[in-house]
């Protein structure tokens, strides 16, 4: 079932997340699985990667950091959307990652950031702070 192709590994190199675009055509179903826009990504840089034979800049989900409710609705979804057994789903995902598409994402953030360790709200993003 593979959708896409990266040729390596994604390494992960610290603690961040994403803070998806509200008017991205998919936030809506990304609000339902994430319960909101925030998500785990592997690193704060992008890979190419070959999306619908087409190479796109792409950010990669940090499946192992999801919630269960999330990884489960997450499977479901993608599984749906490409026809796909959940089984199948789930172990290529655990394998390979699921990458974001860059103009999905509206910012990234290092957890470390915030001297608190809380993730940044929605309107501190909007803001810019």
């Amino acid at each position: 079932m593979t959708r896409f192709y990266l040729g390596e590994e994604m390494p992960k190199t610290g603690d961040y997340w994403a803070v998806l675009r509200e008017d991205a055509p998919d936030a809506p179903s990304w609000r339902a699985i994430f319960d909101g826009l925030h998500v785990p990504i592997v690193s704060d840089k992008k890979r190419m990667a070959v999306l619908a034979s087409q190479p796109q800049w792409v950010y990669f989900l940090d499946f192992g950091r999801l919630p269960d409710r999330a990884k489960g609705r997450l499977v479901v979804w993608l599984s749906e959307k490409f026809g796909a057994p959940q089984e199948e789903v789930r172990e290529e995902i655990e394998r390979a990652g699921h990458p974001i598409r860059s103009e999905m994402v509206r910012r990234v953030w290092d957890y470390g950031q915030r001297k608190d360790g809380s993730l940044p709200f929605e309107e501190e993003v909007r803001d810019g702070r």
